[in-house]
């Protein structure tokens, strides 16, 4: 009876450590914020939005117009797009998970990682 009490502890004390482990590891910080930008399902770039230096923008074309992605640090942005709509530049800069920038028409999205917006969902509304 001692031997299973001895077993039972030592797995206890197994299981605590790996909870912990796995707690530590979740609330580290990454040490990149990756931003994706992805036009009709292909990774055109990524970019560590935390290892600019210098502020740049480049343009992302397709048959059906172009848009001026802006870069700085810890964020980006599309400044600049020939849509109907610019919901895309309407969107302003990104720099967490918490909302991607998409340009229907273009078939175009950008999208933040290696951040946690904190949020478990986020629902659009007025």
């Amino acid at each position: 009876m001692k031997n299973n009490i001895k077993w039972i502890a030592l797995f206890s004390v197994i299981i605590i450590l790996c909870a912990a482990l796995l707690i530590i590891r979740r609330n580290t910080p990454s040490d990149a914020v990756m931003a994706r930008i992805v036009q009709d399902g292909n990774v055109i770039r990524e970019i560590d939005l935390l290892t600019v230096d210098d502020p740049y923008e480049f343009s992302v074309s397709c048959d059906e117009g172009c848009n001026t992605i802006r870069v700085e640090k810890g964020r980006i942005c599309v400044i600049d797009a020939d849509c109907p709509d610019k919901i895309c530049v309407n969107t302003g800069y990104i720099s967490d998970s918490e909302l991607p920038i998409v340009c229907l028409p273009h078939k175009l999205s950008i999208v933040v990682s290696g951040t946690d917006s904190g949020y478990d969902a986020v629902v659009g509304g007025q």
